[in-house]
């Protein structure tokens, strides 16, 4: 069961989501200035010949900043997921600080095993896509 709770805060109490939002806007115009500056080979696929989970998430995220999302999506679905989530918290610390509301999002045991199985799943999905693309 998931609930959904809302709770009136300060408006500059900490928020988890300060921190992403801050990493966002500290990387992001270094990687527009350069964008291979924390470009580093997967270990992984150099030890092994498979990919990682991550592997293609580097290009992935070249794509998305230039808004190809199809691009994107083929060198790692996953990233791109994830690219999407890692944006929930910044949008909720600034929901936090623009209405004075912290949203939370709680999850039962079986909430928790479930999405632990989701995600599971999505990794296993996205190695076989990698594996297959020969990425």
């Amino acid at each position: 069961m998931v609930k959904i709770c809302v709770q009136h805060v300060s408006p500059s109490s900490f928020h988890s989501g300060w921190i992403v939002l801050g990493l966002l806007l500290l990387v992001l115009p270094l990687l527009l200035w350069n964008p291979y500056i924390f470009a580093v080979p997967c270990p992984i696929k150099t030890l092994t010949q498979f990919p990682c989970p991550t592997c293609g998430s580097w290009r992935s995220m070249m794509a998305l900043l230039r808004l190809d999302l199809a691009t994107a999506f083929y060198y790692n679905p996953l990233f791109v997921l994830t690219a999407g989530f890692a944006t929930l918290p910044a949008a909720a610390a600034l929901w936090q600080w623009r209405r004075g509301e912290r949203i939370q999002i709680i999850l039962d045991k079986r909430g928790k095993i479930a999405m632990r199985l989701f995600f599971s799943t999505l990794i296993i999905i996205n190695e076989y896509i990698l594996l297959s693309r020969g990425i």
